[in-house]
């Protein structure tokens, strides 16, 4: 009458035969994208040199990552053959075969985008003095980085002018105190940097201090900070005007072994 019923069955055994072999259950690709934090091991692989033994837990602790992240991506990447497995057991190791399919599949899988853009305006007397205001953001944090097609142009140099900036900053850095560090403003139109935040900071992992001897189109300073090439060809390659023209040469550097 109340349509409710209730059913009380014996329980059931499976037995499925055998014991499981963790290391053989089907990854499921959806875990092992080259998204967000597994896109960090795409950009430790690709920071790496082509004769390099990657380790498990060697790349896991380069790129901030858990073994368990990097033993899934790894076993990915090894069945599409963009990356070579080696032994097996405590001596197994991989090496990076194809740095041009990998750099692909990053690119199409990535969706790391900022959270937060802030447009800000800064006095300077020439793009280049643009430039060089940047290191006052480390009186702030170490935790910023040039991002985007100036960071691509910086390591690959195409444009004969310099770009508006783009520039990755901590996420708890307040956008109003990077425009007075800068000596400037935020501004909703006319702007000449843009400022990137994300919460979870993952740009800035694997950025670096620009090298004295990186061939660049930057001012020489010790205290730029840059996100890694890899991570710029992302960030360049689906942009504006001319951002893939400087992604495509940039990409030429990468596939050159001109690794960091």
């Amino acid at each position: 009458l109340t349509g409710v019923c209730h059913l009380v069955g014996p329980g059931l055994l499976v037995d499925v035969g055998g014991s499981v072999d963790l290391e053989r259950r089907p990854e499921s690709p959806a875990r092992a994208r080259l998204r967000d934090r597994s896109g960090l091991l795409a950009e430790a692989l690709l920071m790496a040199r082509p004769e390099d033994r990657i380790h498990l837990r060697t790349i896991a602790k380069r790129a901030q990552v858990s073994t368990a992240l990097a033993s899934r991506v790894l076993n990915r990447l090894s069945k599409i053959n963009l990356i070579q497995t080696h032994n097996a057991g405590p001596n197994r190791y991989w090496q990076l075969v194809d740095r041009g399919g990998l750099l692909d599949l990053w690119a199409t899988e990535e969706h790391q985008r900022p959270e937060e853009t802030t447009g800000l305006y800064v006095w300077s007397r020439s793009p280049q003095g643009l430039f060089e205001k940047l290191p006052l953001i480390n009186h702030l944090t170490e935790r910023w980085a040039l991002g985007g097609p100036a960071a691509a142009n910086s390591y690959a140099p195409t444009l004969t002018t310099y770009p508006d900036p783009t520039v990755w900053v901590d996420a708890r850095i307040p956008p109003e105190d990077v425009a007075r560090t800068l000596q400037g403003e935020i501004v909703d139109k006319g702007s000449n940097l843009q400022l990137w935040q994300s919460e979870r900071n993952l740009a800035l992992e694997l950025a670096n201090l620009l090298k004295p001897s990186e061939p660049s189109s930057l001012p020489r300073n010790p205290e730029l900070r840059v996100v890694s090439k890899p991570r710029a060809y992302i960030e360049a390659v689906g942009g504006a005007g001319r951002s893939p023209e400087i992604a495509q040469n940039l990409r030429e550097r990468i596939l050159g072994n001109d690794s960091d």
